[in-house]
């Protein structure tokens, strides 16, 4: 569900799982919706949004957006608050470029 944070297992190219949040953005009920990652790397890039709920540190990262399968979000986290999702769709709209 839009605006969810999640446990998710990560496969990378190399084969290589890591377990990470990621907040739901898609506005619709998807098979592979579309998340964007949480990281501890923090470059202070306009498509970053810091992450400090529920505990957590680091920052959303809109570059990193993409569609993950519904069987990888393995454990719901909690919903995160309207400002938060105001600010990663602002970090969006800067990383595709729309408006």
């Amino acid at each position: 569900m839009r605006g969810e944070l999640h446990w998710a297992e990560i496969v990378h190219d190399d084969g290589a799982v890591k377990r990470r949040p990621v907040l739901e953005v898609s506005a619709v009920d998807l098979r592979t919706p579309l998340v964007v990652p949480a990281t501890t790397v923090v470059r202070d890039l306009p498509s970053e949004v810091p992450l400090k709920a529920f505990g957590l540190r680091g920052v959303l990262n809109t570059l990193s957006t993409g569609p993950i399968r519904r069987e990888n979000l393995t454990e719901t986290i909690g919903l995160v608050d309207d400002d938060l999702l105001d600010q990663v769709c602002r970090a969006l709209a800067w990383t595709t470029g729309c408006r």
